[in-house]
C-alpha cells in the first residue's frame, strides 16, 4: 500500500476522491425529498397522506362556507380577503365554534360595515 501512495498526486486525487464520496453520502441521506405517492380517487387526483375533506366548501347556492372554506379558498373566492385576513377568519372560527351569522364576520378586527357590506353577498354559514 505505500508503494501505492508514494506519488503526491495519487493521494491527493484518492483523497478528494473519498471527500466527494462522503458528500454524495450524507446530501441523499439528509437532503432526499420525500414525494407523496399519487391516489386517483373519484376522477381527483390527491396525495395519499392527506384525507379527502367531504365537507361542501360551497352551499348549493354557490356562496362561500365561512364555518368550514380553507384559507386559499377564502383567499381565491372573496373579495378583499388576503393572507392575513383568511388567517383571522379561520382563528375566528376556530376560537368560537364556528359562525352562527355572517354578521359575526364584523366582530374580526379589520372587517367593518363596508368590507361587511361588500362580502355579505359571497358568504353563508351552514
Amino acid at each position: 500500500m505505500e508503494k501505492f501512495l508514494e506519488n503526491k498526486n495519487e493521494k491527493i486525487l484518492i483523497s478528494l476522491g473519498l471527500f466527494m464520496a462522503a458528500l454524495l453520502i450524507g446530501y441523499n441521506a439528509f437532503f432526499t425529498p420525500q414525494m407523496p405517492s399519487i391516489v386517483k380517487n373519484s376522477g381527483d387526483i390527491i396525495a395519499d397522506k392527506h384525507k379527502k375533506d367531504d365537507t361542501p366548501k360551497h352551499s348549493k347556492s354557490g356562496l362561500i362556507n365561512i364555518n368550514t372554506a380553507s384559507e386559499e379558498e377564502l383567499i381565491e373566492n372573496l373579495n378583499g380577503i388576503g393572507p392575513a385576513m383568511a388567517k383571522k377568519i379561520i382563528e375566528y372560527r376556530e376560537n368560537n365554534g364556528g359562525f352562527s351569522s355572517i354578521e359575526e364576520l364584523m366582530n374580526i378586527k379589520g372587517i367593518g360595515e363596508k368590507k361587511f357590506e361588500k362580502l355579505k353577498g359571497s358568504v353563508t354559514v351552514e
